[in-house]
C-alpha cells in the first residue's frame, strides 16, 4: 500500500434504510470535501466511511465496535474524523482505546458536534491530540505542514506540555468556488440513494435554539451555480444519482438564486428530483412553481411553534396565518411537505404548548409530514449559553441525535453523556416548572394511532386543556 498522509473517518450509523437496502442517509460531504482540497494539494487521503459498516443495529453504537473499524481500516500517521453531536460520544470513548493501543497516530476531531467544545473535549479525552474547530479545509491542510508549530495555525484547540491551548479563529474562505468538487471516488457511492449538494455555507437568521450561524460565521458564503450544477451533473451522469438533498441551512433566502437554479436544471435537461429547507415567509407560489417545474419533490419548513410570543422570543418571528396558508398551498405543488415542531421550550406556557399541538393537528390533517422533538441544547446555540447551568439529562426521552432505538445505546456512553454536559449538550433539555405535564401528553400522542387527532381534540381544546393549564400554572 503506498504511503499515506491522512486517514478521514465519517462517523455514524448506516440507519435509516430503504426497503430496498439502500441508505437514506446521505453520502459524507464534509470528509469528501476535506479529501478533495487536500488531494489538490498533493496530499494522499485514505477515506473510511463508518455509514457503511456491516455490524448489525445493536451493535452500531458499541464503543468496541467504532475502535474496531479504528484499528483494522486506517492506514496513516494522521487520522481525522468528522463526527456529528450524536456519534461524538461514541467516537471519544473509542479514541481513548485506540489511542491506548496506536499512541504515536495524531488524531484530529472536527465538525459541529466538538468545535464548540474543544477545549473540555481535550481536558477529558486522551484520544484526541488536536480540535478543529468551524470551516475545515485550510485548518487541516495547515496542520499537515505545522512541524511543531500548532501555536500559529488558526481555528485549533491543541495541547501544549499538558496545557491546553486555543488559537485565534480562522477567517472564512474567500471563496467556495476554488473548492474542488467533493472526492466522491474515495468512498462507496452506489449504496447512497440520496446526495447532499450545498450552495451556500452559513444562515443569515440568529434563532435562539440553533448553532449554524455561529458555527460557520457571517456572512452567508455562495458558490457559483456553474460550480454547483457541474457537482450535480457528476452525481446525476458519473454515479446515477436521481435524488438531491440542497442541504442548505436556508436555501430561498436569495430569491434570485433560487430563479436562476431551477432555470438552470430546466435549460440543461438535468434529470433529478430534489429537497431543500425553506422559510415560510420566504416562500410564495410563483417560487414553489418554479421549483416544482424544475424538479423540487420536497420542502422542509422549521415552524417550531404555535405560539407568535414563543417565536418571537426564538427570533423567529412568523405570522402564523400566513404560515398555515404557505404550507397548505405548498402541499399543491410537493408530493411531501415536512413541518417541523420543537416544545419544551422553558418560556412556553402550557397554553402555547397546546396551541402548537393544535398547530401539528391541522398541519398533519393537510398531509404535511410532522416532525416533533423536544427542545435539546444545541452547543454554540444562544439558548444553550442561557441555560446550561439549569439543564436535564433526557433519561426518559429519546436520544434523538443516536439514531438507533434507546434500548441499543451502550450503558458507557449514556454515563459518558451523564458525566459531561458540558461537551454533549445535545442530550440535555432546559428545565422548566410543567416540562413533565408536556413529556407525558407527548408520549401519550405518540402512543395512539392514526386516529389520534380526534381522540385528543377535546382534550387540546375544551374543558380538560383548561384544567391542566390552571394545574401547572398553579
Amino acid at each position: 500500500m503506498p504511503r499515506v498522509d491522512l486517514t478521514l473517518v465519517n462517523a455514524g450509523p448506516n440507519v435509516p434504510r430503504l426497503a430496498d437496502g439502500r441508505l437514506l442517509k446521505p453520502p459524507p460531504l464534509a470528509v469528501l470535501s476535506l479529501a478533495a482540497y487536500l488531494k489538490q494539494r498533493g496530499r494522499t487521503v485514505q477515506v473510511l466511511d463508518y455509514q457503511l459498516n456491516s455490524y448489525p443495529l445493536e451493535q452500531q453504537l458499541l464503543v468496541e465496535a467504532f475502535t474496531e473499524f479504528l484499528l483494522a481500516q486506517v492506514g496513516a500517521p494522521v487520522l481525522g474524523i468528522s463526527t456529528m453531536t450524536g456519534m461524538m460520544p461514541v467516537v471519544l470513548l473509542a479514541l481513548d482505546e485506540y489511542k491506548r493501543r496506536r499512541p504515536q497516530t495524531t488524531v484530529i476531531l472536527g465538525g459541529p458536534g466538538p468545535s464548540p467544545a474543544g477545549a473540555q473535549i481535550l481536558r477529558h479525552f486522551r484520544g484526541v491530540d488536536i480540535v478543529a474547530k468551524g470551516e475545515g479545509e485550510e485548518t487541516l491542510a495547515e496542520l499537515l505542514t505545522s512541524r511543531g508549530t500548532l501555536g500559529r495555525v488558526r481555528g485549533i484547540c491543541y495541547r501544549d506540555q499538558g496545557e491546553v491551548r486555543e488559537t485565534a479563529p480562522r477567517a472564512r474562505m474567500r471563496s467556495l468556488d476554488d473548492l474542488p468538487l467533493p472526492a466522491y471516488e474515495e468512498i462507496e457511492m452506489e449504496p447512497y440513494a440520496v446526495a447532499n449538494v450545498y450552495t451556500a455555507r452559513g444562515c443569515p437568521f440568529a434563532c435562539a435554539f440553533c448553532e449554524v450561524p455561529s458555527f460557520w460565521g457571517q456572512p452567508v458564503a455562495r458558490r457559483g451555480l456553474d460550480h454547483v450544477i457541474e457537482e450535480i451533473k457528476l452525481l446525476r451522469l458519473v454515479y446515477g444519482k436521481r435524488r438531491v438533498n440542497i442541504c442548505d441551512d436556508t436555501f430561498i433566502h436569495h430569491r434570485g438564486h433560487v430563479v436562476e437554479f431551477c432555470r438552470r436544471l430546466q435549460d440543461e435537461r438535468i434529470d433529478i428530483e430534489w429537497e431543500c429547507f425553506a422559510r415560510v415567509d420566504l416562500m410564495d407560489e410563483d417560487l414553489m412553481r418554479r421549483m416544482a417545474d424544475s424538479g423540487c419533490q420536497s420542502v422542509f419548513y422549521g415552524i417550531e411553534s404555535g405560539s407568535e410570543r414563543v417565536l418571537k422570543r426564538l427570533g423567529k418571528p412568523l405570522d402564523l396565518g400566513k404560515a398555515r396558508e404557505t404550507v397548505s398551498a405548498s402541499r399543491e405543488y410537493f408530493p411531501r411537505v415536512f413541518a417541523s415542531f420543537v416544545w419544551g421550550f422553558p418560556f412556553e406556557t402550557m397554553e402555547e404548548f397546546f396551541d402548537t399541538v393544535l398547530l401539528m393537528v391541522d398541519f398533519e390533517s393537510m398531509g404535511v409530514q410532522v416532525q416533533r422533538p423536544y427542545l435539546s441544547l444545541r452547543p454554540f446555540s444562544p439558548l444553550y449559553h442561557e441555560y446550561q447551568q439549569d439543564m436535564a439529562f433526557a433519561e426518559s426521552l429519546p436520544l434523538y441525535f443516536l439514531e438507533v432505538p434507546r434500548d441499543y445505546i451502550p450503558e458507557s456512553v449514556v454515563s459518558a453523556i451523564k458525566q459531561h454536559p458540558d461537551i454533549f449538550p445535545g442530550f440535555y433539555y432546559p428545565r422548566s416548572r410543567d416540562f413533565e405535564s408536556k413529556r407525558r401528553f407527548m408520549a401519550r400522542l405518540e402512543g395512539l394511532g392514526e386516529d389520534r387527532w380526534e381522540i385528543l381534540y377535546d382534550e387540546l381544546t375544551g374543558a380538560l386543556r383548561q384544567a391542566v393549564c390552571m394545574e401547572t400554572s398553579a
